[in-house]
Order: structure tokens, then sequence, then C-alpha cells
């Protein structure tokens, strides 16, 4: 399964949010890997997908400061949370706070993993210029 979608929600008053019906399927289980991911926001991995994340990230060298800054930053940024009967999922104060999220939430697919948003940074980080876009796609193979 996989991510797709943009949903709204909000971040109840113990921190925990819904995850989108058609995502919990992608979850494949009773669990989310939730990660202090890049630009600002909170990833939600599958199990399989998280542990092809890892052996990703364990290409990069450790003699590298860079490298072992993004280990302690993503390795220390990482919680499992259970996703309850009501398909709510905890999402740590940490990570809240690491995405500016404090009451909404934008739940964002992005194929192999969601992304939870601040919905005012989201719509920030959307606003790629037209060339940089038509340059990426170059290098896509259809």
């Amino acid at each position: 399964m996989q991510f797709f979608g943009e949903y709204r929600h909000t971040v109840d008053a113990k921190g925990r949010v819904i995850v989108p019906a058609r995502m919990r399927e992608a979850l494949e289980g009773d669990s989310a890997y939730l990660v202090k991911y890049f630009d600002g926001c909170v990833a939600m991995f599958n199990q399989p997908e998280f542990e092809r994340f890892v052996e990703q990230l364990k290409t990069l060298q450790r003699s590298n400061e860079i490298a072992r800054q993004l280990y302690r930053n993503l390795g220390g940024g990482t919680s499992i949370e259970a996703v309850d009967k009501q398909g709510r999922i905890i999402v740590p104060a940490t990570l809240r706070e690491w995405a500016g999220i404090t009451k909404d939430v934008l739940i964002v697919g992005s194929i192999d993993h969601a992304e939870l948003w601040e919905p005012t940074q989201y719509a920030e980080r959307q606003r790629l210029d037209q060339a940089q876009l038509n340059e990426q796609s170059q290098h896509l193979t259809f």
C-alpha cells in the first residue's frame, strides 16, 4: 500500500491525530513510525518502508560529521506509536514542536510515507518555482 491524498485534521488535547482511513490501510498494521523529518515536518512510515529508510540512512559515512548529526536527528526524533481503535495516533510533543503543529495538522501522502505538516508551513513550502519543477521532472523517465 502507498500513501496518497491530503487530509486536514486537528490535534486533540492529548496530542492525538486521526489517521485517515486510507492511510491506516497503508500502515499495514497497528503502529506508525513517526520521524522528525526533512523540511520541518513529521514523517509517518509503515514498518517495511521505515526499514527501507533506515537501510538508506546506513549508507552514509559515519566519519562525516553532518552524517552523524543526521543519524542523531532522525534516530532521536523517531517514535513508534500505536494506532488506537478509533484510528488515532499520539504525536509526541517533541515532534509536534519540531513541525510547529499546535491545533491544525495537514496529513499529506508522499507515496512511500505520509507527512504531518502545520498547514501554513506546508503552503509556504509548496511555492516552488515552475522552473524548479520542470527541472526536476527532466529526471523522470515515463
